[in-house]
Order: C-alpha cells, then structure tokens, then sequence
C-alpha cells in the first residue's frame, strides 16, 4: 500500500474543498492507497466529506486524519476589511518562528509513517520535509499571494542570473 500524505491549507475552504475531490480521484484511481489529511481549520469539513459510508474506500486503513495548523492567513481591518498589512506581518513574523517546531513534529510523524509523496495545497513547510525525507512532492494552488496583496506596500525583488 502506497502512502500519500496531503496538507491542506487552514485559511480559506476553498482549498479544502478543491483537495476533497482530488483525494477521492486518487483512492478511486488506486484501491490501496492510504492518504493521510494534514490540516486544522477544515478538519471538520474534511472529516465530512471524506468519511462517507456508502464508499469502502473511506476508511480508517484508506484514510487518516492528522490535526496540524499549517498556516495563518492574513488579517482583515476591522473597520474596512482590506487586509491589514502591519498586523499581517506581525502574525506572519510570529508564524514564521515556530516553523522549526512544526518541522521537528511533523518529520517524527512522516519519519513513522513510511511515505511515499507529498502534496500540499499549499503549505510551504511540507516542501521542506519532503526534501529532508527525500520524498517526491507536488504543489496544488490556482494563484498567488502577491496578487492579492498591494504592490506598492512591498519591494521590487531583482533576480541575477
């Protein structure tokens, strides 16, 4: 049996809702593959809609649940709802310096499991983990962050060949 684990997002369901249909094609397409669900926020969501008793494939030998914040999002202006830069990098700041006890848990979780790839929709940590485990890794996403945040608030990055 094949062992994929996925993490998905904690900010927005749309990403949950997106991987909830690219888990069930992957266990459709292999009737042994084990996928482990790395996420927080949609757990419950997750839960739901993959725990479907009238599929054999939902089950506890096909599909396991593993509660891990994986992000943070940003932070919407109380008052105008546009993101609100200063304390979205503050809770970024504060995000960013517990990734090496993220790692830390996660490598000893995936270390136990014996995979064989990762897919994030879209944490950036488990690239990192899917590196020190030397493990094959796919990213899922449909736009950038850079996008939705203003240009003139962050600094032009030149790139040397």
């Amino acid at each position: 049996m094949s062992t994929i684990v996925y993490y998905i997002s904690d900010f927005g369901w749309g990403h949950a809702a997106r991987s909830i249909s690219i888990i069930k094609k992957l266990l459709e397409a292999d009737p042994e593959l084990k996928v482990i669900v790395c996420s927080d926020q949609p757990m419950s969501f997750l839960r739901i809609a993959l725990s479907t008793k009238e599929n054999p494939l939902y089950d506890k030998e096909h599909i396991v649940f593993h509660t891990v914040r994986n992000d943070f999002g940003f932070v919407s202006h109380k008052i105008t709802g546009q993101i609100d830069l200063d304390a979205t990098r503050h809770k970024a700041a504060s995000w960013i310096n517990t990734w090496d006890d993220y790692l830390t848990r996660e490598y000893l979780f995936l270390k136990r499991q014996k995979i064989d790839m990762i897919i994030s929709d879209i944490p950036p940590q488990p690239f990192i983990l899917a590196e020190k485990l030397e493990c094959p890794n796919i990213a899922i996403s449909n736009f950038s962050w850079l996008d939705l945040y203003p240009k003139q608030r962050f600094p032009q990055v030149i790139l040397e060949h």
